[in-house]
């Protein structure tokens, strides 16, 4: 399901663009579209067209908290316009989605295959079946919180509910996704695996978990282990020697750990066709501004790393930080411009170059 383009039409600041997404030749990297832009510019808007297309066929109501709809310039009698409506391309097919004059969202889908991944990603319960692609939605605004966990406590719910949610709520509700709990179930079965001789079972709950420390890791130069304690039962950090509850963690390492451990929980639950592993798995992530909270040194290894985690992925984010778009090569930057009127252009896609000078990237391509 890869993505080729996006049109948009009396949508947010745009009257009328369309934007493509050039393929990235580079084998086992991930396919990074960048968009930076002034305030106000629809980088966000074009974030949320994108990942809605993977959301419920209730689009109007589930993805309510993702503000989409509010967007759609006919609802406003200040903007009055025939018509609003995007579309997503694919390969072989387009995703479109207009506002009808029932004051609904209208869906024209003509992929069996999204349709079907739709309604097995809005299941209540986890999917029996398996899949071969999927799509997150993460802001590096929301961050981990500590919370109480159990030892073991096991998930019922889809791990796709809430996929599509920019900011993601969390919840210490029995059987639902917690990132807390999840990390405490890993450590717990790890031990208990390891008690009773089963060191491949041992290995399997770790593998996931300490690839996430060692993500956090790479990025912020820290040490970063996950501890439980027992008596009381208690999540921790250790980071650089210190014990520190999650409360306690700067903001940066927090968000971190907020939105890649998310990403790898929900990943963890899910059944892939071929057995596939986690980070060999087609993804389309949808990322806004993630340097938030992060020092410019954070800012520019966070897309490297990510880029070269999940090979098979096609991800589309936003920034306002050159270390960011200054981190990469092999990446498509995608500007966007407002004029006098207030619209919204977006500008051919420039490709991306690690190590160019930050005053050339704030001249060529955030001020251009």
């Amino acid at each position: 399901m890869r993505i080729e383009g996006l049109s948009l039409k009396g949508i947010g600041v745009f009257d009328e663009v369309n934007i493509s997404f050039p393929e990235v030749k580079k084998k086992n990297i991930a396919e990074v579209h960048i968009f930076t832009g002034p305030n106000g510019s629809g980088k966000t808007t074009l974030l949320h067209a994108l990942a809605s297309v993977f959301g419920p066929p209730d689009v109007w109501n589930k993805l309510s908290l993702n503000k989409l709809h509010k967007r759609f310039r006919v609802l406003n009698p200040s903007t009055p316009l025939e018509t609003s409506q995007f579309s997503v391309h694919f390969e072989d097919t387009i995703q479109a989605i207009a506002l009808g004059k029932d004051g609904k969202i209208q869906y024209n889908k003509n992929s069996k295959k999204l349709e079907d991944y739709c309604f097995l990603a809005n299941m209540a319960d986890t999917p029996s079946s398996s899949f071969d692609f999927a799509a997150f939605s993460y802001s590096g605004y929301r961050f981990i919180e500590g919370q109480k966990v159990n030892l073991i406590s096991a998930f019922n719910e889809n791990p796709l509910n809430q996929a599509l949610e920019f900011i993601k709520t969390s919840s210490n509700k029995s059987g639902t996704y917690n990132l807390n709990q999840w990390i405490a179930n890993s450590i717990s079965k790890r031990s208990i695996s390891k008690e009773k001789g089963n060191t491949q079972h041992a290995d399997r709950y770790a593998k996931t978990l300490k690839i996430l420390e060692e993500i956090i890791g790479e990025i912020t130069g820290n040490s970063i282990q996950f501890e439980l304690s027992l008596d009381p039962i208690n999540l921790y950090v250790n980071t650089n020697d210190t014990l520190l509850d999650f409360d306690m963690l700067p903001d940066g390492i927090r968000s971190l750990i907020g939105w890649i451990g998310d990403l790898l929980m929900r990943l963890d639950g899910l059944i892939w066709e071929n057995e596939t592993p986690i980070f060999e798995r087609r993804l389309l992530i949808f990322l806004d501004e993630i340097e938030v909270h992060l020092h410019p040194a954070w800012q520019r290894k966070v897309l490297p790393v990510i880029q070269k985690l999940f090979v098979n992925s096609q991800i589309f984010l936003s920034t306002h930080s050159p270390f960011v778009v200054n981190s990469v090569d092999n990446a498509w930057v995608h500007s966007l411009e407002l004029q006098e009127n207030k619209k919204a252009l977006v500008k051919s896609p420039l490709p991306s170059k690690a190590g160019n000078s930050y005053a050339n990237v704030l001249s060529e391509i955030l001020l251009r």
